[in-house]
């Protein structure tokens, strides 16, 4: 008898050396009686614990039947890298068992990793029912016409009044959510009265108690007139364990990138002056990565196929403008590619959520050649280059052109008028023969347009 599947410092799991379920080989078991909170503290971590332990509660209506057993909740490694632990080893347990009914008696069962004994220092505190908490967000990502005003339910009910008609690009605002035990999240229809008919049921829910989770809705509810792409992307709620709120630095700002454009390959998000550095790679559609802790100032990100240097599109991050330090956002790849055979759907772009919830933020597209009314067609080449750079223009009409070159650090280090250049195809020649090797970004202002892509200079 094991708790499920998971990892070793889950709330939901025991763990073997490779990640999976332990098994069962010395176990010891206890019995406590619900207090009227419904909450307690189960713990190893105390001195007389000597041993590598796991642990797990139960409720059984029969402790001879295995088939009665119910879980709770389990813990293999409390704190197995930090000094929070009392117990002599430091992979002693502690879990928080929530929404307990009073009077009822529950089973601890005891164990060792790996067929590991000892003795141990078993105890069951009492906690206050706010222990029981966890902290929520809802982000509705999710560009599907059919689901663009949602009711976000859960066990049935509105937690917050933004929860209810949750439109597309918006958040709810972080609430403390019911942990430790199951929750039934589902997506309804606007005009629903309850979730009885839900566009999306996500069953048995369990946010360990403590935790900060933010749930995204995102993908395609509609059978016809999308096309996400090589994979599907039905509609789905991810939740993303370790969602941050704020930053301990007043200077400084959190940022995480979700992708959630079916129809984009997968992209390394590039900071393209101020840190020059790739801040996420290799990032495809459902993928989280974060947290980068940038201090907070505008920034300018480029995004590229993952390992390439042709820039697909920009945007203005201005995190110092927009006054969001001391805080965490989550940046979220947002709308289709080509809205033309997604039922002519919300472009592509990057937005932003706070932790306050509301609409989300939207960085502005500085660089995307499809959106340009100057040009239809641009080629940068070769790309790295020796001494000469070549760059072929295809304009919609006759326009001022010119070239401007900044190195890592923002600092314009060659720049070339080519004055008015007809209609048509145009193709310039300037000389780097005195540019250092390293990356370098090329603004090509057309009028008073202007479109950007990364120049790597290697001899």
């Amino acid at each position: 008898m094991a708790p499920p599947d998971g990892g070793c410092s889950t709330f939901t799991s025991w763990c073997d050396g490779d990640g999976e379920v332990a098994e069962v080989t010395n176990s010891v078991w206890f019995s406590f009686v619900a207090p009227a909170s419904g909450a307690v503290e189960v713990s190893t971590c105390n001195p007389g614990t000597d041993f590598d332990t796991q642990v797990a509660v139960w409720q059984a209506s029969d402790c001879g039947d295995f088939e009665t057993y119910e879980f709770v909740g389990a813990n293999d490694d409390f704190d197995a890298d930090g000094p929070e632990c009392n117990a002599e080893s430091p992979f002693a347990s502690r879990l928080t068992a929530c929404g307990l009914v009073e009077g009822e008696e529950y089973l601890i069962q005891v164990d060792g990793f790996d067929g590991a004994t000892g003795n141990v220092e078993l105890s069951v505190n009492e906690l206050d029912a706010s222990a029981c908490t966890a902290r929520l967000q809802v982000v509705h990502n999710s560009p599907d016409a059919a689901a663009a005003i949602v009711d976000v339910r859960v066990n049935g009910d509105f937690p917050t009044d933004d929860f209810d008609d949750l439109e597309f690009r918006n958040s709810t605002a972080t609430i403390d959510a019911p942990a430790g035990v199951p929750l039934d999240i589902t997506i309804n229809a606007s005009t629903s009265v309850d979730d009885s008919d839900p566009i999306l049921l996500l069953e048995d829910v369990i946010l360990e108690p403590g935790g900060s989770f933010q749930a995204i809705a995102q993908g395609i509810a509609s059978e016809l007139g999308y096309d996400p792409g090589p994979a599907t992307a039905p509609l789905e709620i991810v939740i993303i364990n370790g969602f941050l709120e704020a930053n301990p630095n007043a200077n400084n700002t959190f940022v995480a990138v979700v992708h959630g454009t079916t129809d984009a390959p997968a992209v390394d998000i590039d900071e393209l002056f101020v840190l020059d550095e790739e801040l996420f790679g290799d990032l495809a559609y459902g993928g989280v990565q974060g947290y980068a802790d940038l201090p907070t100032d505008n920034y300018t990100l480029g995004i590229t196929a993952a390992g390439e240097t042709e820039i697909l599109a920009a945007f203005a991050a201005n995190l110092a403008e927009l006054q969001l330090e001391g805080i965490a956002i989550s940046v979220f790849a947002s709308g289709f590619l080509d809205p033309s055979v997604n039922s002519d759907g919300p472009d592509f772009g990057l937005w932003a959520s706070i932790p306050e919830g509301g609409p989300l933020i939207p960085l502005q597209d500085v660089t995307s050649v499809d959106e340009l009314e100057s040009l239809s067609a641009l080629n940068v080449y070769p790309n790295p280059a020796l001494d000469e750079v070549f760059v072929e223009l295809d304009l919609v009409s006759g326009n001022e052109v010119s070239y401007f070159i900044y190195d890592n650090t923002g600092r314009l280090v060659k720049s070339k008028g080519f004055g008015t250049l007809p209609t048509g195809f145009v193709r310039n020649q300037f000389n780097v023969s005195n540019l250092a090797n390293g990356m370098y970004i090329l603004n090509i202002q057309i009028g008073d347009e202007t479109v950007a892509r990364k120049l790597q200079i290697n001899r």
